[in-house]
C-alpha cells in the first residue's frame, strides 16, 4: 500500500492492473544519487542500463520474490491521492532515442523541406493543458521557413524552445513523435510509411 505522503512518481514492478511493487532502487549498484521520486530522476536512473540489467540486479539482490521475476517495470504517479500507471512507461538504455531533445531538433532541421513530416510533428505537438512554450514551439514549426531564412543557427536556437517545455510533457511528446514519425520513416523515400489495411478490412468487394 502506498501512503498519501509519498511524492508523485515511483519506479515499480507491475504485478497486475492496479497492483504495483515499488522497490528500494537506491540499493542497486546503478544508483548514483538520482531523485527517484521525480520523473526526470527516474529516467536518469533507468537510461544508464538495459531492462535486463536492472532485472538481473534486483534478482541477485533478492529484492523481490520469485513470482515477481517475470513482471515488467513501470512508472506510477499520484493524482488526487490515487496512483496511476504512466502511459509511456520506462525509458531504458535501449529506449534512449525515444527521449532525446537534440536528436529531435536535428531531425527537424534535416527534414526542414519535408512538409509531410513537419506537419505530422506539428499535429502531434498538442496537450490538453497547452503550455506557453509548447504554443511557441508550434508557432515555430508552422513558420519554420521564415526562421530558416535567418540562417541555420537561428533556426536551431528557435527550435531549442522545445527544451523549455516542462519535462513530463516534453518526454511524452518525444516518445509520441519517435513512435509515430521518426521510427516510421521510409528511408528510401524519406516519407512516412503508410500502414496497409488488412486483407479483408476497408476494401470494397
Amino acid at each position: 500500500m502506498l501512503s498519501k505522503s509519498e511524492n508523485k512518481y515511483l519506479l515499480a514492478i507491475k504485478r497486475e492492473n492496479n497492483d504495483f511493487l515499488p522497490l528500494e532502487w537506491h540499493y542497486t549498484s546503478f544508483y548514483d544519487g538520482e531523485d527517484l521520486k521525480s520523473l526526470e530522476g527516474i529516467d536518469q536512473f533507468t537510461k544508464k542500463m538495459t531492462k535486463m540489467d536492472l532485472l538481473l540486479e534486483v534478482v541477485n539482490l533478492n529484492m523481490m520474490g520469485l513470482e515477481d521475476r517475470y513482471r515488467d517495470f513501470t512508472i506510477i504517479y499520484r493524482k488526487n491521492n490515487k496512483y496511476y500507471e504512466l502511459k509511456d512507461g520506462c525509458i531504458f538504455l535501449e529506449d534512449v532515442p525515444k527521449c532525446n531533445d537534440d536528436a529531435l531538433i536535428t531531425f527537424i532541421i534535416q527534414n526542414v523541406d519535408n512538409k509531410e513530416i513537419l506537419n505530422h510533428i506539428y499535429n502531434l505537438c498538442y496537450a490538453k493543458d497547452e503550455e506557453p512554450k509548447l504554443k511557441e514551439f508550434r508557432f515555430i514549426l508552422n513558420n519554420i521557413q521564415a526562421f530558416l531564412m535567418k540562417g541555420d543557427l537561428a533556426l536551431r536556437i528557435a527550435l531549442n524552445t522545445f527544451k523549455e517545455i516542462s519535462y513530463p510533457l516534453r518526454r511524452s511528446l518525444l516518445i509520441r513523435i519517435y513512435k509515430k514519425v521518426i521510427n516510421s520513416i521510409d528511408l528510401n523515400k524519406n516519407s512516412l510509411i503508410k500502414k496497409e489495411p488488412k486483407d479483408d478490412v476497408g476494401k470494397v468487394a
